[in-house]
């Protein structure tokens, strides 16, 4: 997953060096695009240009966070929707977080879209999350950033595997 800068494109000579370096593995690249971005649609149709062209995927970034999320969704049609942890944080508690949620999921559902709950912080709402069929999370609760990935502790596969039997 590469965070795409709002309404900034690569320069041809950067796209062209981009794919001669690196032209095998660009299939394997996630482009994550914010609400923001939709405000200068020629630099957004020129991002979802290098991503077909690669054979990428398109992720909308903080989902929640802005005023035009559903538009958003509609112009973009995204691969993956990461939800913003504003709509996560205290999931587990708030019924009007649930609903907006649940909504979500049977829209991306139907359209196999995948979704990422971001700013995952507690073991209750990870659990929530995972009852309500979220395909991924990260959040500080499953694992802090780090520059190199690391594995997932074992006390929380623990969990997770309890909490999916």
């Amino acid at each position: 997953f590469i965070n795409s800068i709002p309404n900034h494109v690569l320069s041809h000579k950067d796209f062209n060096q981009l794919e001669e370096e690196y032209g095998e593995h660009l299939h394997r690249v996630v482009v994550e695009i914010t609400e923001s971005e939709q405000a200068n649609e020629e630099t957004t149709s020129r991002k979802q240009e290098m991503i077909m062209r690669w054979n990428s995927q398109l992720a909308l970034d903080d989902f929640g966070s802005g005023y035009s999320s559903e538009i958003a969704l509609l112009i973009l049609s995204p691969d993956f929707i990461k939800i913003d942890m504003t709509i996560i944080k205290g999931i587990d508690r708030d019924l009007n977080r649930q609903k907006l949620l649940l909504n979500l999921l049977s829209y991306a559902k139907d359209r196999s879209i995948k979704i990422i709950a971001e700013g995952v912080e507690t073991k209750a709402e990870m659990e929530k999350l995972m009852e309500f069929g979220v395909d991924y999370m990260q959040g500080y609760y499953i694992g802090k950033p780090n520059i190199i990935p690391q594995q997932i502790s074992p006390s929380i596969v623990k969990e997770i595997s309890q909490a999916h039997l």
